[in-house]
């Protein structure tokens, strides 16, 4: 976990995140190591990159930039760190966290969808910045896609709006959880141009001071 800039526990604080592990090591399969680059070393590294164009900038908002473990064995890491959020009474206002954007989506390239999608107006309020960027997905809701991913240990304890921001979409992505889940199979091009965009989208988000509230 680290700051960006000085903390200032009376200043509301904006939670930017990505979990590191993945399923680990099988005995069922010759290539035994799950790589784990869409799920999720383009998560993580998407936080890394936001966090180091971020850093150039003063804001008035605390940033905290985090990588979980344990989200595959249920969200413990992001549990454990919400914890201690309300241990140190930390004013949560808002959270971006970040899964599986090494593919694109089937809708079309430089595109995110939202996890929870209709419970704030967060997608509202980055396509101003953004036009398309973030959509809404049919899947994400049946599969309750929101309460899967580290963004709801946040949500479940502060109840301000906490979104996953991915582009597997379940049509674009054969190797889900699977050995075969490695870096030279990655649209990096589009993976890196999410992380731009949504880089600018969230910047603006802050630099507004936009109004991020639950609608549902």
């Amino acid at each position: 976990m680290a700051r960006l800039g000085e903390y200032l526990p009376n200043r509301p604080t904006v939670l930017i995140g990505a979990h590191l592990d993945h399923i680990g090591i099988s005995t069922k399969t010759t290539d035994s190591i799950y790589n784990g680059a869409n799920d999720n070393a383009s998560g993580s590294t998407a936080v890394l990159q936001i966090a180091k164009v971020l850093s150039k900038y003063q804001w008035d908002q605390n940033i905290v930039v985090a990588l979980f473990a344990a989200e595959e064995r249920g969200l413990l890491g992001a549990k454990h760190l919400a914890d201690r959020f309300k241990q140190e009474q930390v004013n949560l206002q808002l959270m971006f966290n970040f899964e599986m954007i090494g593919k694109t989506l089937t809708t079309g390239a430089n595109q995110v969808y939202m996890t929870g999608f209709k419970l704030s107006n967060l997608p509202a309020l980055m396509n101003q910045h953004t036009p398309n960027f973030v959509t809404f997905l049919p899947e994400a809701e049946g599969y309750n896609l929101f309460k899967r991913s580290d963004n709801y240990a946040f949500y479940n304890a502060f109840g301000v709006p906490c979104h996953t921001l991915s582009s597997f979409d379940f049509k674009n992505y054969d190797y889900y959880h699977k050995a075969e889940d490695e870096a030279g199979i990655m649209d990096v091009n589009n993976m890196n141009q999410i992380i731009r965009t949504a880089t600018y989208s969230i910047g603006q988000v802050l630099r507004t001071k936009a109004n991020v509230v639950m609608t549902d």
